[in-house]
């Protein structure tokens, strides 16, 4: 698990919830040996909290972490076959240009399916105001 802060209650329910993603991967459950990493928001800090994991010898990495920490993450670890499960990033072009690569695996879909379903909300309750509030990051 590649975790930014400590909170150990955080810390577990993340780990349950990978446990039956990596269950879904696998198609069986396995024993699930987690790891946990944690790191500040800074690109070095998450480069060297990767590379700790893969010293372990990790089969897949967990994380909590934004769109822009997932990118970083993401890129080291498809150079080695490790799959990351996302539980926050959102950046639809985090998205593996190869269909048969399992580089990202999302807990929450893609900004593109968000912005979808609320297009489709709008239309349905016919709302002719709204606002849009965007930042100007990867998250």
């Amino acid at each position: 698990l590649l975790l930014e802060s400590e909170d150990q209650d955080k810390a577990d329910a993340i780990g349950r919830v990978a446990d039956y993603y990596l269950t879904l991967l696998n198609s069986t459950h396995a024993e699930v040996n987690i790891e946990k990493q944690f790191h500040d928001s800074s690109y070095i800090s998450v480069v060297n909290a990767v590379c700790s994991l893969f010293e372990k010898d990790v089969v897949a990495i967990v994380s909590e972490s934004d769109s822009t920490l997932t990118r970083a993450q993401v890129d080291l670890a498809s150079k080695f076959d490790v799959p990351v499960v996302t539980a926050m990033a959102t950046n639809p072009y985090l998205e593996s240009s190869s269909r048969d690569s399992v580089e990202l695996v999302r807990m929450f879909p893609s900004d593109i399916y968000q912005s979808k379903a609320i297009f489709e909300l709008m239309k349905e309750y016919k709302w002719r105001e709204f606002a849009i509030l965007a930042s100007a990051d990867d998250y």
